[in-house]
């Protein structure tokens, strides 16, 4: 498992957007979206 699968199902399972990831653990957006990119992750509410 890669990083950027274990940050992709850390944050779905949290229903976590990038940005709320990025506030709570002080990594930047743009450091998130290199792992993760936007189009990967939609939020399910």
């Amino acid at each position: 498992m890669t990083i950027r699968d274990k940050i992709f199902d850390k944050l779905e399972e949290m229903n976590m957007t990038q940005k709320a990831f990025s506030e709570k653990t002080g990594i930047a957006e743009s450091t998130i979206r290199g792992y993760v990119p936007v189009t990967a992750y939609v939020v399910r509410r």
